[in-house]
């Protein structure tokens, strides 16, 4: 036993969090030279997260000033808005709502809950501050046309690809959203998993296998199955950020069903097997399906019923 305590003193996983835990300072440095060098900026939110969940909202909201500096500063030298609200507020205060939530609760179908109202917001956010999104978009991929006439075989191929593009543009606020918040689901989570094997081995792993979305959050979700079904240009970002929350129920599920049997691992990988092939030979087949999966759960409460 004693043994094991020093093998776990001696972890890099433990010297890390000691380190960022000892004060302020050491962790607005590892944050902040983590923002700054390539490839790791993913990691100054996982501080920002672990020192929330573990000092609460002061301390975790000052390791989000000193992160959003480098962002104003980049945004306000290239007169970007747009990259500052998407660096500062849905990529730096929506993380640190988040991790705040998980703090208070406990409970990652809470943390789901308000991703999606996060989702809205930002959604709604992105289109009042843009105008007409769909011409950012169609704008913003026009930029690239050139270099793809360089790389392509003629000028026409390029143009080939614009009817493509077109469709892209009436979902790409949704994409843009969605996989904010992914990034910021996976930062938090991973923050959440350095604290449980810190200081509560086996706890994360308890916690993801109850995700589950609640009536209201159902209910909205047949409203923007309804709006885009009537061609709401809002409805089709909507459903892209709803199809998020509906990805980790099913994970949850999958997860909760396969530790149930002796055979976990093999269950888990044709699990994600399935999403692959699905995700490559019908995106729409695998939104419906993990969409039908979230709102049975909610209906019957599927773990409840084989414990």
């Amino acid at each position: 036993m004693h043994k094991q305590l020093e093998n776990k003193r001696d972890s890099f996983i433990f010297r890390f969090t000691e380190y960022i835990l000892r004060g302020r300072r050491e962790a607005v440095l590892v944050a902040l030279i983590a923002t700054l060098a390539p490839f790791l900026a993913w990691l100054g939110t996982v501080v920002m997260c672990f020192i929330t969940l573990r000092k609460g909202a002061k301390e975790g909201f000052l390791i989000l000033l000193w992160l959003a500096l480098p962002s104003v500063i980049i945004g306000l030298s290239y007169k970007s808005g747009f990259f500052i609200i998407q660096s500062v507020l849905f990529n730096g205060l929506f993380i640190w709502c988040l991790a705040l939530t998980l703090r208070s609760t406990a409970a990652w179908s809470t943390v789901v809950e308000l991703v999606v109202l996060l989702g809205v917001v930002a959604v709604v956010v992105i289109n009042l501050y843009l105008g007409d999104s769909q011409q950012y978009w169609l704008a913003f991929f026009q930029q690239y046309m050139t270099l793809f006439d360089n790389l392509l075989s003629s000028p026409a191929d390029s143009q080939a690809i614009m009817p493509l593009i077109v469709i892209l543009t009436k979902y790409m606020t949704g994409i843009k959203v969605s996989s904010m918040l992914l990034s910021g689901l996976i930062s938090l989570g991973f923050a959440r998993w350095l604290q449980s094997v810190r200081f509560n081995p086996g706890g994360l792993s308890q916690e993801l296998r109850t995700v589950r979305l609640s009536w209201v959050s159902i209910g909205f979700l047949i409203i923007v199955l309804i709006g885009a079904y009537a061609q709401i240009s809002y409805a089709y970002d909507l459903l892209l950020v709803l199809v998020l929350p509906c990805f980790l129920v099913g994970v949850s599920l999958a997860h909760f069903f396969a530790d149930l049997t002796k055979h976990t691992k093999l269950l888990l990988f044709t699990f994600y097997g399935v999403l692959i092939v699905l995700f490559l030979q019908s995106v729409s087949g695998l939104i419906s399906l993990l969409m039908l999966i979230a709102v049975a759960d909610t209906a019957v409460n599927m773990r409840k019923r084989f414990l």
